[in-house]
């Protein structure tokens, strides 16, 4: 049996108190000290969207990307994680089928300002040290 899906013969109404109940247990596991369960929340296709995106702040890089990468995060989680400070997250979201494309041309002209600075301070400090005529 999958989780959150009922046998045939189950009396009616049993799908939606499971759906509530399993929705508080992962409500709670946020705050689990441990980093595992809050990944496998993160990851987890039935989290409630606002679980996921408390997670999107998770100080573990590893839970973060497991937001990322989590089919049923919104849209607006996906875009804040698309500037994530650690790259494993960034890729995670360029991956996510959900990510708008808005979101993907963001994180192209980020890189590409990224890739683009070292090479014009490298010119700038060239120039600081040409002798003067």
């Amino acid at each position: 049996m999958v989780i959150g899906q009922e046998p045939a013969s189950a009396p009616p109404g049993t799908v939606d108190r499971r759906t509530e109940l399993q929705h508080l247990i992962l409500a709670r596991l946020p705050d689990d000290p441990d980093n595992s369960v809050r990944r496998s929340v993160a990851g987890n296709p039935h989290t409630p969207s606002g679980v996921l995106a408390r997670l999107a702040d998770d100080p573990d890089t590893s839970v973060r990307r497991s937001v990322a990468g989590n089919p049923h995060t919104p849209l607006p989680v996906l875009v804040r994680l698309a500037d994530d400070p650690d790259h494993h997250v960034r890729i995670t979201v360029a991956g996510n089928p959900a990510t708008p494309m808005t979101a993907l041309e963001q994180m192209a002209a980020s890189l590409e300002a990224e890739h683009r600075q070292p090479e014009d301070q490298s010119c700038a400090q060239l120039r600081q040290d040409e002798p003067s005529h």
